[in-house]
């Protein structure tokens, strides 16, 4: 039976969840919720990753996490998100431009110091609607650093917000014929997301 396992490193606490089965038939085996120091909060925030990542070495173990398939959750906070409109859908041509196109719409960061990622909202010949997300390179890489340096490559990261959605839509609470506002409640931020039709409409 496949094992994953899926952690959120936050500023002051994290959480980790594994699971056992497939994506679509599975079950929870473990859970745990713990919290840093302030110590190690504060290490953390200042890229002292190592205090954190002995936290994480220990749950882990006592969890019985699997190494080979962990997923990193990282917190919005830092996260920006804009709406953009480009007069193509093409995946190869947005991937080239979205960060020159975005970049206005982003004064509060270097372009070269964020990783951009987007969500297709909608598309036809015209051109794409796009859900763009901004968020600090150094955010990502603590993240992984810490995971890394507790033994845990992760496969993926991720922020809460998207997570979120994913999660949502995985569990069949958003269905094609009614709507949901999701909300999850951070520790130093909050995110909420407009699902209607099972896609996203703002977030």
């Amino acid at each position: 039976m496949a094992r994953s396992c899926g952690i959120r490193i936050g500023p002051r606490r994290f959480e980790l969840v594994v699971l056992d089965g497939s994506p679509k038939r599975h079950k929870i085996s473990a859970y745990y919720a713990g919290e840093f120091t302030a110590e190690e909060s504060v290490a953390y925030a200042e890229g002292d990753v190592y205090p954190v990542a002995e936290v994480l070495k220990n749950a882990a173990a006592s969890h019985r996490v699997p190494k080979e398939n962990v997923s990193v959750v990282i917190p919005s906070d830092h996260a920006a998100y804009r709406r953009l409109t480009l007069p193509f859908a093409d995946r190869s041509k947005i991937d080239q431009v979205i960060k020159f196109e975005v970049e206005n719409e982003l004064p509060q960061f270097d372009i070269d110091d964020v990783i951009v990622d987007y969500h297709v909202m909608a598309e036809n010949d015209q051109g794409a609607e796009l859900l763009v997300s901004a968020l600090p390179k150094d955010c990502v890489s603590r993240a992984i650093q810490a995971m890394e340096k507790a033994g845990l490559e992760p496969l993926e990261a991720e922020l809460e917000s998207s997570a979120m959605v994913n999660s949502a839509l995985a569990a069949d609470i958003c269905h094609i014929d009614n709507a949901q506002l999701l909300v999850h409640a951070g520790e130093h931020s909050t995110c909420v997301a407009v699902v209607a039709g099972a896609e996203i409409r703002e977030m």
